[in-house]
């Protein structure tokens, strides 16, 4: 009986010299990877699209970005607008809103009709309480003469501060007491932010961690830009201890008309006199 026979094998070594095999291992290997090229551009899109969507959706912070362009000259001129003032033993601190009226607060004032303020050159003049608001704690002081030297601050254009704001609190906190020291004199800055926004009474409260002490009351809180958003009122005490970092201000851009009605009050007082 005669032995079954097979289709002889060709060896693998023989397939691929073969040109027609080569050729097509050349257009797998060519396929898988435009394949696979492909595959990884898509997913780069959507991974941009997802991170796009994502920034899209997140809330704009609480800060609003600060041209720092004009910060540093316009906070240098801040020191030209704020004074002492001397009030029977009282020394506080106040700020210039025009060439003659200043204000500051009715408790640094209370009582008195005159008080001397103490200009930024050292300079002291005699100065009138023309006009209170008991409710705002705001007091308007008209000089006898424009100061040439003193440049009035801002206090009409800025917007209300939000939340997390880098503020500045200006005055002459226990300046006697530096004084009886040996010090000079000197106008005293501090920097924090707005740590709450809070009402009292109807009245606009801005609540700093800004250092504050007894005669700062009646300086201005500014923004990054110098621009007056608030006027020192005091810190919060409980049981006579000061709380450290709660200090408040009257937001002056929540009560703006207000003020323009002292002003107006104060120089009717002056053109009756």
């Amino acid at each position: 009986m005669r032995a079954a026979t097979y289709p002889k094998r060709i060896p693998f070594r023989r397939r691929w010299g073969n040109a027609a095999w080569r050729h097509g291992w050349r257009l797998t290997v060519v396929s898988v990877l435009i394949a696979a090229s492909v595959l990884a551009i898509l997913e780069i899109n959507a991974a941009e699209r997802s991170t796009s969507g994502r920034a899209a959706s997140q809330p704009l912070p609480l800060v609003a970005t600060v041209d720092q362009t004009p910060v540093a000259a316009s906070l240098a001129e801040v020191p030209a607008g704020v004074v002492r003032i001397k009030a029977a033993g009282v020394v506080a601190s106040g700020f210039f809103v025009n060439e003659r009226q200043l204000l500051t607060n009715v408790h640094v004032v209370y009582g008195q009709e005159l008080v001397t303020v103490v200009l930024p050159s050292g300079e002291h003049v005699r100065g009138r309480v023309t006009a209170t608001d008991v409710a705002l704690d705001i007091a308007v002081v008209e000089v006898d003469r424009a100061p040439a030297e003193v440049r009035p601050l801002d206090w009409e254009s800025a917007e209300t501060p939000s939340l997390a704001q880098p503020v500045y609190a200006w005055g002459y906190p226990e300046e006697s007491r530096v004084l009886a020291s040996g010090f000079s004199p000197a106008l005293s800055v501090s920097q924090g932010i707005i740590s709450a926004v809070r009402s009292r009474l109807g009245i606009a409260i801005l609540q700093t961690d800004a250092a504050l002490n007894p005669g700062n009351s009646g300086g201005p809180i500014t923004s990054a830009d110098g621009r007056v958003v608030g006027i020192v009122r005091r810190g919060f005490s409980v049981d006579g201890l000061d709380l450290e970092g709660v200090n408040f201000a009257v937001d002056i851009t929540q009560h703006r008309d207000e003020i323009r009605a002292l002003l107006d009050r104060s120089e009717e007082t002056a053109a009756a006199r």
